[in-house]
């Protein structure tokens, strides 16, 4: 599959912004379900926690396993000297920023506080 070159270079940080709405979005119905004490599994913060760290391992490795397959993409280009190659080249760079972002935005919720208190 020949993916457009812009389309190459945002998709790092588009899948990055996708995990980070997952993620609030668990982190928020979490601490809903606390609060309220709805549900018996979900007041307890250690379990919610281990959920969100997971999902943040989970995402991690996903970024990690794309981050892979477009660097291999990617090196099939390098021989061809054109723009398309060039933003193929440098998508890569930006996959890669991306995959540093993941665990460093989101590795807080193995030590910050969760649901504000």
């Amino acid at each position: 599959m020949n993916i457009p070159p812009l389309i190459s270079l945002i998709a790092g940080f588009l899948m990055w912004s996708i995990i980070f709405v997952l993620l609030y979005a668990a982190q928020a119905t979490g601490c809903h379900f606390s609060g309220d004490n709805l549900a018996a599994v979900a007041s307890d913060p250690t379990l919610l926690r281990v959920v969100l760290s997971l999902l943040v391992a989970v995402a991690t490795t996903a970024m990690l396993l794309l981050f892979l397959k477009h660097k291999r993409l990617a090196g099939r280009d390098l021989q061809n000297e054109t723009t398309s190659g060039f933003f193929r080249e440098l998508s890569a760079y930006v996959w890669a920023a991306a995959l540093v972002a993941t665990p460093f935005c989101f590795g807080g919720v193995a030590w910050l506080t969760l649901c504000g208190t």
